[in-house]
């Protein structure tokens, strides 16, 4: 059992610490400078806008979106490779009309994209690589074009908004 301690047996800490508590308690409140106020409260709205919750996490959300359709893909391709290779086997062995109407429909659909990568090839082939270096230069060169016309546009529209920038901490 635990004896109650008598008032002047306190701890001098604890009882310096109260009294520090209680004085503090009883000071009245201070403003801060109404400059102060209105530069520390847009600073801290600026931060907010600019650190949005979620901000980041869309580009994880864009990344998984774009793994997943790739492996989708990869993955029907894998299937459709799989049937044609069963396809092949099995076309010797007895099968109900069912399987063999649908070899031969997977045949010809395999066939179809075999033929169209054929032509792809072909046409790649033809083209001189000058073309395709030329071409894929522009290409670059419209989107870094538009890449900045889109961060001046933004500038330009942000500083038109009134939006005062941060300064360096």
């Amino acid at each position: 059992m635990r004896q109650r301690e008598s008032p002047g047996s306190e701890d001098p800490e604890i009882a310096l610490e109260r009294l520090i508590g209680r004085v503090l308690r009883e000071q009245p409140l201070h403003r801060a400078p109404r400059t102060l106020e209105a530069r520390v409260l847009s600073l801290v709205e600026l931060r907010a806008r600019h650190q949005r919750p979620g901000a980041r996490s869309r580009v994880w959300r864009l990344a998984g979106w774009t793994g997943f359709v790739v492996s989708a893909c990869l993955s029907s391709m894998l299937v459709l490779f799989a049937w044609g290779w069963l396809a092949v086997h099995l076309a010797s062995a007895r099968a109900s009309p069912y399987i063999t109407s649908l070899t031969a429909e997977l045949r010809s659909t395999l066939g179809a994209l075999w033929t169209a990568g054929e032509l792809l090839m072909r046409l790649y082939a033809a083209i001189p690589r000058d073309w395709l270096y030329g071409g894929l230069l522009l290409t670059c060169m419209l989107y870094l074009t538009l890449f900045g016309l889109a961060a001046a546009a933004y500038r330009t529209l942000r500083a038109g908004s009134g939006a005062t920038e941060a300064p360096p901490p």
